[in-house]
Formats: C-alpha cells, sequence, structure tokens
C-alpha cells in the first residue's frame, strides 16, 4: 500500500467514528481502534479518562512518559455534523468529511510519522497524545495531561488544521475571554420612557466600551477584537422598558492589550461602571519564541522537505497549545491544508497530508541525530 493509499484508507476510518465530543463513548472506541496500530512497536500504551473525557497516550517503552523529548498532540474530537458528513469521500485529491481539516487529518500525520520512527534502530525519544475534548476546551484532555499527570516534554508540536489554504508554523494564539454583562433598570410604559430606566441603553453602552478598550476590528491582523454574540432581555411584550438586559462579548486579545485574561477582565470592568461583569471562561495567550532551536530545526524540516518555503504565522483561535505554553513549554503548531472547519463540506487536501507526515518524520529523525551530536 503506498502513502496516500495508506492516508486514505485511515483517513476514513477515522471520519466514519462520530467522535463529537459530547459522545465519550465513540470517542473511545476511536482510541482504541487506534490503539491497535501500535500493538507490534516498541511502546507504551495508555488510555486514560477524566472526567468522563478519554485520552490515548503513546510512549517509548523503558522511558519515562512524562518526560519525552518531543510531544506529538493533536485531538480526535469534532463539533456535531449531520450523517451524511461522517461517510467520507475523495474527490480530486481532496477527501472530504466531518473532521477531515479539524484535525484527523494532521493526526493521520502524526501517527504514520510516529510509527515509521519507532521501527528505525535508533528511534527518537517521541511520545504522541491524542485527546478527545479539544472542541470544548481541553480540559480533561490536555489540560489533565500537562496539569494533574505533569507531562514535560521538551517541546511540543500540535497537528491541528491550518486555518489558511497554504503552509504556516504557527507560534502565537491569541487569548481569549468570554464575558457576561447584566445591566438593572426600571420598567416603565415604552410610551413614557422618562418613567422607567432603560436596561437595554446600559448594555448598550457597556458594549461600545468595551469596542473602544479593545479596540476597532482590523482584517486578518494579530490585533485584539471584541464581538457581541448574545443579546437580549427578560422583556414578553413589545411596548415594555425593560429592566433588565444581559450581553455576552468575546474577546480575543493579543499582548497589545494585555498578558492575562485575569488583566483584560479587570479592565473591562473599569470601563463598564454601570453594569455587573462575569468571566465565563478564560484562555491564556500562547506565544513561542521563532527564534527556540527546536523551533527553528522544525523550521528547517519543513523547509526541506516542502521546497515552497514555510513561514511563521499566528491563529485568532485557541487550541491546546496554550496548555503547553503555560506550562513554559516551546510549542508550535502544524497542520494540514483544507477549509469548511466546523461546516458542511469540510475537506483536507491529501497531498497535504502526505507532506506533513515527511515533515514530521523528517523533524523527528533529525532532533535524533542533533541529540547524539
Amino acid at each position: 500500500m503506498d502513502d496516500q493509499s495508506g492516508i486514505i484508507k485511515m483517513l476514513s476510518d477515522l471520519i466514519a467514528f462520530r467522535t463529537v465530543t459530547s459522545d465519550q463513548k465513540e470517542v473511545r472506541r476511536a482510541l482504541e481502534h487506534l490503539d491497535a496500530h501500535f500493538e507490534w512497536l516498541p511502546v507504551e500504551r495508555k488510555i486514560l479518562e477524566h472526567n468522563g473525557v478519554f485520552s490515548l497516550l503513546v510512549s517509548m517503552r523503558g522511558r519515562d512518559w512524562q518526560k519525552p523529548h518531543i510531544l506529538l498532540n493533536g485531538h480526535i474530537d469534532v463539533v456535531s455534523a449531520s450523517e451524511t458528513e461522517f461517510s467520507p469521500r475523495v474527490e480530486k485529491n481532496r477527501l472530504y468529511g466531518r473532521g477531515a481539516q479539524d484535525m484527523k487529518g494532521g493526526l493521520v500525520a502524526l501517527i504514520m510519522a510516529f510509527k515509521e520512527c519507532m521501527t528505525e534502530p535508533n528511534p527518537p525519544d517521541v511520545a504522541l497524545l491524542i485527546t478527545g475534548d479539544e472542541e470544548i476546551g481541553g480540559a480533561d484532555g490536555t489540560g489533565y495531561v500537562v496539569g494533574e499527570l505533569g507531562i514535560r516534554p521538551d517541546f511540543v508540536l500540535v497537528g491541528d488544521g491550518s486555518q489558511r489554504d497554504y503552509w504556516e508554523i504557527i507560534t502565537k494564539e491569541k487569548g481569549g475571554l468570554w464575558i457576561e454583562m447584566i445591566a438593572e433598570g426600571v420598567n416603565s410604559h415604552a410610551a413614557r420612557p422618562w418613567l422607567g430606566d432603560n436596561a437595554i441603553d446600559k448594555i448598550i453602552a457597556a458594549i461600545e466600551s468595551v469596542k473602544r478598550l479593545v479596540g476597532p476590528v482590523e482584517h486578518n491582523q494579530w490585533k485584539s477584537t471584541a464581538s457581541v454574540t448574545v443579546i437580549g432581555t427578560d422583556n414578553t411584550v413589545q411596548n415594555m422598558i425593560p429592566a433588565r438586559a444581559r450581553a455576552v462579548m468575546d474577546i480575543r486579545f493579543t499582548e497589545g492589550l494585555a498578558d492575562t485574561p485575569d488583566e483584560v477582565l479587570r479592565e473591562v470592568v473599569r470601563w463598564t461602571p454601570d453594569v455587573a461583569v462575569r468571566a465565563m471562561a478564560k484562555v491564556p495567550l500562547f506565544m513561542t519564541d521563532e527564534d527556540h532551536p527546536m523551533v527553528r530545526r522544525f523550521a528547517d524540516s519543513a523547509h526541506s522537505v516542502y521546497k515552497k518555503g514555510v513561514s511563521f504565522g499566528f491563529s485568532h483561535a485557541a487550541s491546546d497549545a496554550r496548555y503547553f505554553s503555560e506550562a513554559g513549554i516551546p510549542t508550535v503548531i502544524f497542520g494540514t491544508v483544507g477549509d469548511k472547519w466546523h461546516a458542511d463540506g469540510e475537506w483536507v487536501d491529501l497531498e497535504s497530508v502526505e507532506l506533513m507526515q515527511k515533515i514530521v518524520t523528517e523533524f523527528l529523525r533529525a532532533s535524533t541525530e542533533q541529540r547524539k551530536v
């Protein structure tokens, strides 16, 4: 079986598993299916469980799984989709199906590179972590393995799908803060607004204050953004001034605004004195030095395989890379090329899966040679 035939077979099998994050029984079935791929390799395999979320950790036999030189990290869970999206199909070198790009295509590349290197006489000191809850924050997958089990690799490669149609090595992702704002007012008849105190007016003013704090939106730039995602009142009639209003905002921040979600929250509270503010979720910034030797080595491997060149880049959204970054572990994100994440018609470019496998394999080999020097 040639490389692309093997990729199509493994990826099609994975997409057929309906590994929606909420269905951890199916996630476990898929992880057990993958576990069988490693049976004849010199590795230790553990299926982990935390708060009902399953992960698979594969590490070199006889080595400390908590301290591998390199950790390959990916997730097998996907967002929900119609039944047809779990029936993979191939058209013009693209494989379609839920999770093809986010991120089962990248996961196949990591697995195949890992397996190839494990069969060599001098295999690299590498481990593989596949989790089942990245799409809802990763706290019980990667967060658990890093925070509670204490895994501390020297370097991490997260194989998540690229968010563009070209290759990039992602070295930073924006932090996130989701806030709920509640405004209290006084009811009155809408024909006599001076008798009431409109809670919507307070919410709108607070939203505008947050937008001024964060700054204007600029297309596809490394810059903080603030988006209103929910707004409403308790009103059930159209002619009453509302006494209560609620809004939810999604803030993505860079170091230009703050270094931590708590710093952003403090500023939001200071800028919105007329509403109550509550943090619903906090995500730290992910940043890795592009000049770190391991990052440079990975970039060199990417350039040696993909002659057109690979640049450094950033992501607007968050991934499990932040858990490693918080622990001070140098990490990069590098994934396949595709489109339609979280949407019908999701696809991955099959050539990019094969190229990613070759890049990761070259990087693992180069890291092994460097350690021998």
